[in-house]
């Protein structure tokens, strides 16, 4: 019975430590190998980012966008995010993207008087 606590406790101590190390390690990342393990770590917040459109990275054969912008918290930090869109999005309009890390789940056009008084200073 000993034993079997101390497998469990050991696995628990390991999946801690690396959910720990990977969120450092994908902060301030971007790109879809860092979205797809933010969507999955229970230790990355979510938090409303917003941006600027501007001209996509490329548009593949099916009419989808890639856009890769700076982004802005509501404290003013900046980052680089990465999403994709339905067809391209018209240009020099702010987003509020639902972001966890680096995974961006929706986003929505926003009003430029609605937005934080930090955001508008960066952007």
């Amino acid at each position: 019975m000993k034993k079997l606590v101390g497998w469990i406790l050991g696995v628990i101590i390991i999946v801690g430590v690396a959910l720990v190390g990977v969120k450092f390690v994908t902060a301030n990342q971007s790109g879809e190998l860092a979205g797809i393990v933010d969507r999955f770590n229970p230790l990355v917040k979510e938090e409303a980012v917003y941006v600027k459109t501007g001209e996509p990275v490329n548009v593949d054969e099916h009419g989808n966008a890639n856009y890769k912008l700076t982004a802005v918290n509501q404290e003013g930090k900046t980052r680089t995010i990465e999403f994709m869109s339905i067809g391209e999005l018209k240009q020099n309009r702010f987003l509020k993207l639902s972001s966890k890390g680096a995974y961006v789940e929706t986003y929505e056009e926003v009003a430029r008087e609605k937005l934080p008084d930090k955001a508008i200073e960066q952007l």
